[in-house]
């Protein structure tokens, strides 16, 4: 949120006259249906997996899910899983372990300086409107 608030483009007002055909709009949800299938399935399989190897959580999500749908006599609602909050922990840390994105990119809004870590390293420069590329599996794993 900070990043696309700070964001130069989030303080100028562009007017864009474009119209959408259906075309477009039907490339879009196609696009929006194959993207999310994608990662919806994946993100499936992975926590299924780590349901498997890790009985406990599996044990203990088990038994949220079960005291929730017997609190909603059967009828989960929207509201009732918003409720189930180890649920959100699993899969949260289900998309920690296995990023969707292989990549973040961003955009510098102020000059800033990554001071060196080691000894013999030199100091990285970013100017304002720089691009990095921050790998999100190496952000989520390390210690």
């Amino acid at each position: 949120f900070a990043t696309a608030q700070e964001s130069p483009r989030s303080l100028e007002k562009e007017k864009v006259n474009k119209v959408l055909t259906n075309e477009d709009i039907t490339a879009q949800a196609l696009l929006f249906f194959i993207a999310g299938f994608d990662s919806v399935s994946s993100m499936m399989c992975f926590t299924t997996y780590e349901l498997t190897v890790n009985q406990d959580v599996q044990e203990r999500l088990r038994q949220e899910v079960y005291s929730t749908w017997k609190a909603c006599k059967g009828k989960l609602t929207y509201d009732a899983l918003l409720q189930m909050k180890y649920l959100d922990m699993v899969i949260s840390e289900t998309f920690r372990k296995y990023p969707i994105n292989p990549a973040m990119d961003r955009v510098c809004t102020k000059p800033y300086t990554i001071e060196p870590a080691l000894p013999g390293e030199t100091p990285v420069h970013l100017k304002v409107n720089d691009a990095i590329w921050l790998p999100t599996y190496a952000i989520h794993h390390d210690p």
